[in-house]
């Protein structure tokens, strides 16, 4: 099924859409590989950040590699190059930016992901090994270095287990008290993690599936074969499907591996799906720098107790 909603279509980047993250109080961020962040409230453009450095050893390594919003809204996060920024979603004014010192004065240390915790810490990892928590001010309050640290990364849903992939391991860490509790192998190279908003699974986007674990006790809950395509893998936000890329779009899997929608655009490609909170769609970040919202198809059918 592909159920394009042209009303619901947001437009305007100047390059190919690669990162969409939905925010309290109905926002939206979304990114383009020019680095230019777009800051959206109920579908209204509300803020424009050109992110690009000014740098010439920066720009070759740069993109918008994680947003995250704080949890009540008021400020986004952004990781970009090789800066962290802090920007109010109401004014658009940059609050701080976070730099991290180059190793051995010369090697630029990009943040790779950052997550927000249930009482506002951010939890950034960095190219380097290192893992920060910061408060919402910008102020280093704690962190740790880790050879396994992460290059994609999410919050479980207790709010303080961090888990995430270097891409040949996967981890859980108990970011309050800054240990590893958890870590294993999984047979294939990992491209993109997602994680469950109700349960202690993750799903990874391996070259040619994507497989649903239980971090708790890593079991492997479901292996869905899929074909090659973008490596982006989403939970839905309410209800038991996933979002995979598969063959130039994206394909929306239950629980059982059925496939449930199929979303393609003629011409275009899609590099990065995400579920809106309410789950009832599915916004794809298109090649023409477009993001297009896909319906949902209710799903009755109760999830299979994969746990």
């Amino acid at each position: 099924m592909n159920a394009a909603v042209e009303p619901r279509q947001l437009e305007g980047h100047l390059g190919p859409v690669q990162t969409i993250v939905f925010g309290p109080g109905g926002l939206l961020a979304t990114a383009d590989t020019e680095r230019h962040l777009t800051i959206w409230r109920d579908g209204v453009r509300v803020g424009d950040f050109d992110l690009r450095s000014k740098s010439d050893k920066v720009r070759p390594i740069e993109r918008v590699r994680s947003i995250a919003f704080s949890r009540s809204g008021d400020r986004v996060y952004v990781a970009s190059g090789d800066k962290v920024r802090a920007i109010d979603t109401a004014t658009g004014e940059v609050l701080w930016i976070f730099e991290p010192p180059r190793a051995w004065c010369f090697l630029i240390i990009s943040p790779n992901t950052i997550s927000v915790t249930q009482d506002d810490r951010l939890v950034i990892a960095f190219e380097n090994g290192q893992i920060a928590v910061y408060d919402r001010d910008g102020h280093v309050i704690g962190g740790w270095n880790d050879n396994d640290a992460p290059r994609y990364a999410a919050l479980l849903p207790d709010g303080r287990s961090l888990v995430g992939t270097d891409r040949f391991t996967v981890c859980v860490w108990d970011a309050e008290n800054q240990a590893k509790i958890a870590r294993f192998t999984l047979p294939e190279r990992l491209y993109a993690l997602a994680v469950s908003p109700a349960h202690p699974w993750v799903a990874t986007r391996e070259l040619s599936s994507v497989t649903i674990t239980n971090v708790e006790s890593g079991e492997t809950l479901l292996r869905i074969p899929i074909m090659p395509g973008v490596p982006l893998v989403a939970f839905s936000t309410t209800d038991p499907v996933i979002a995979a890329g598969e063959a130039g779009g994206v394909t929306v899997f239950d629980l059982y591996g059925r496939t449930v929608m199929r979303c393609m655009e003629p011409g275009l490609k899609m590099a990065v799906a995400a579920f809106t909170p309410d789950g009832r769609w599915l916004a794809a970040g298109c090649s023409d720098g477009a993001v297009r919202f896909y319906a949902v198809p209710a799903t009755s059918q109760p999830p299979p107790a994969l746990s």
